[in-house]
């Protein structure tokens, strides 16, 4: 199934759960290494490759409502209690299909609050969560709790105000000396930016960089620090 079939279909499991509903928990399921393997074994390969895994979370879930979320994700509404154990099975099989790539599933999970079951929320922070254990080869399933929120909340803070941040000048352009260690003569400066926002601070570029590219502005960052430079350098 598609996302608007997941979408329209998630009320009618939320009202068929009944006593179940309080262990109800969002899933987001992502291939590990998936694009290399595209590369590496051709699409036709690739698309073998989702189809078993579809197969597999679906059985691995019986009467659970899974859909494909997109390219290599699916998510799961279920309101089964062990689903650790299953995402642990999950990324173990997975693992048993690796050959010149290395593959996993990472599973993210959210569980909602009393009333709160809006299933594109849901499925945005379970795969928050899926999304912070990516490269973690230890780690193949998280669930998304105040730490997270933390970071969820900060991450949609900045895309909302990455504009006004421009328009008001609180990204500021620090210069970072290059020094020559032939002659110890500065030969260049490094253009770096700082946020200074009213509400958070002054933040490092490591906090909003990320999501910037993540979500692809980060080409407004990239004008903002240009036009100041050629401004300064003009001066």
């Amino acid at each position: 199934h598609n996302m608007l079939y997941f979408r329209q279909e998630s009320d009618s499991f939320l009202r068929h759960s009944g006593s179940n509903k309080k262990n109800v928990i969002f899933l987001f399921f992502d291939i590990e290494n998936f694009k290399s393997y595209n590369e590496t074994y051709g699409f036709h390969k690739g698309n073998e490759l989702l189809v078993k895994t579809a197969n597999m979370i679906v059985e691995a879930f019986q009467g659970s409502l899974v859909s494909r979320y997109s390219d290599d994700h699916f998510v799961v509404l279920t309101n089964m209690t062990d689903t650790e154990k299953i995402a642990g099975s999950l990324s173990a099989e997975i693992r048993k299909m690796e050959g010149e790539v290395k593959l996993d599933i990472k599973c993210g999970a959210y569980k909602p609050a009393d009333g709160e079951y809006d299933p594109s929320l849901a499925c945005d922070r379970a795969r928050f969560a899926c999304n912070s254990i990516k490269k973690h080869f230890d780690c193949c399933y998280r669930l998304y709790d105040h730490a997270l929120e933390d970071k969820f909340t900060l991450k949609q803070y900045i895309l909302n105000s990455i504009d006004d941040a421009i328009r008001n000048e609180n990204i500021k352009v620090y210069y970072q000396p290059v020094v020559s260690t032939e002659n110890g003569f500065i030969v260049g400066l490094e253009a770096l930016a700082r946020w200074h926002d009213p509400n958070y601070g002054l933040m490092p570029p490591g906090q909003f960089i990320e999501t910037l590219e993540e979500y692809r502005q980060i080409h407004k960052l990239d004008k903002c620090i240009i036009r100041q430079v050629c401004r300064d350098y003009r001066y």
